[in-house]
């Protein structure tokens, strides 16, 4: 005798299913949280991207916010990957350079490091073998005594730049040369476009890494970030060829520098020519970026200015421009550039880091593959560490005191 099934029993019998794997996993995430940072509460199955998505706040004032709420370290619950964001300096110390062994892959980055770099990313791929090599070449191409003979080609601009200036030269475009080469100002589109893929939260991909697998047809944001891949690639291996095609006659660089290594017979392709575009690119926007809050700082704070100015004055006289070996002699000068670079953070956000095991860290357990992010952006607007952080005050990272240079102002 056939027995047959109704269709009630058998929609009864998925949805029975379909709650008891949905409830397995909520208790599953629930245990996790437990024993996490404290964080803003997560919604089942989508966490916290809710608080990403007012259009009136950008990312990094909703961590500064949550960050004093919640203390030094909170958890971020990106769907259901928790994510630790750190707030203040000595909690980053503690684990990211104390723990580095553990801390010192990268998460899965479906948008960044599958579709755009197609897994050639030098500051997004995951620890291992070729990470490895890389960082070896890295090593060994900026090592100190080799990064000294730029020295004085970065006078030479330093001081181009100022002539620019006093020229009348407009300081966007002033600056933009002096950040970069001709290659370099091509360049810009393709760091733009890593910054636009690397906000937390802006693709959904990023919580459900199974959109990958669409078709391009219904995921034209996949397509469109592989064409913009393709296109960095493409510059990053010119930027190579042209640096091999001049020879002994190229100019003294990083690629140069690689090139003579041999560095190909260890990584080559895509993944050798990153290692020259990418550490182009992180220079090209963040010099841009520095550049412009120097000035911005500087015109509205003028008396600072003039303390600037007395030191050089002091210092240096009028008869010379100031060079990189004068500066142990510049104390304000220094702290000045410090000041700026935590003012106004040229990354809001640090890139991402992975656990490669589980971690007990004061009292909390930190699963293996958990996203650890250390917001550049609260770290340096902690009032713990930095007091009155809005306010740009160099003297905050000198010895320094006004009465100093008196005279001169």
């Amino acid at each position: 005798m056939e027995t047959s099934i109704s269709a009630p029993t058998v929609l009864t019998a998925l949805a029975a299913t379909l709650l008891f794997t949905l409830t397995i996993l909520l208790l599953s995430d629930l245990h996790t949280q437990h024993h996490l940072p404290p964080g803003p509460l997560p919604l089942p199955f989508i966490g916290n991207l809710l608080l990403l998505l007012n259009p009136n706040r950008k990312a990094h004032e909703v961590f500064r916010s949550l960050g004093h709420t919640h203390g030094p370290i909170f958890t971020f619950w990106h769907g259901r990957e928790p994510q630790l964001v750190i707030s203040d300096p000595a909690t980053t110390a503690s684990l990211l350079e104390a723990c580095s062994a553990i801390f010192s892959s990268r998460p899965r980055l479906v948008m960044l490091s599958e579709i755009y770099y197609q897994g050639s990313g030098l500051f997004t791929q995951a620890y291992g073998r070729e990470w490895t090599q890389r960082r070896k070449l890295m090593t060994h191409a900026l090592r100190p005594a080799l990064l000294k003979g730029y020295g004085e080609r970065q006078d030479a601009e330093g001081s181009r730049l100022v002539a620019e200036l006093a020229a009348g030269v407009e300081w966007k475009q002033a600056f933009e040369r002096y950040a970069a080469t001709a290659w370099c100002v091509r360049k810009k589109a393709q760091v733009q476009n890593f910054l636009h893929l690397a906000v937390p939260g802006r693709y959904w991909a990023e919580t459900f890494p199974a959109l990958i697998y669409m078709p391009d047809f219904l995921a034209p944001w996949k397509k469109a970030a592989r064409r913009m891949g393709d296109d960095d690639a493409a510059l990053n291996r010119r930027l190579v060829e042209d640096v091999r095609a001049q020879g002994d006659g190229a100019g003294d660089s990083l690629t140069k520098t690689l090139l003579a290594m041999d560095a190909e017979k260890e990584v080559s392709g895509r993944a050798f020519t990153q290692i020259p575009g990418a550490l182009f690119s992180a220079g090209l926007d963040t010099t841009m970026s520095a550049l412009s809050t120097f000035l911005l700082a500087l015109l509205t704070h003028p008396h600072i200015l003039s303390f600037a100015r007395s030191e050089i004055d002091t210092v240096i006289g009028r008869t010379r421009a100031p060079v990189l070996e004068d500066e142990p002699a510049l104390p304000y000068i220094t702290a000045l550039v410090r000041e700026v670079l935590r003012w106004r953070p040229v990354t809001p956000f640090g890139i991402p880091h992975a656990s490669t095991a589980r971690f007990e860290w004061n009292g909390y357990v930190i699963p293996k593959g958990t996203v650890v992010l250390a917001s550049h952006w609260n770290i340096s607007m902690n009032a713990e560490y930095y007091p009155l952080p809005e306010l740009f005050e160099p003297s905050r990272f000198s010895q320094w005191r006004a009465s100093a240079f008196q005279a001169g102002v």
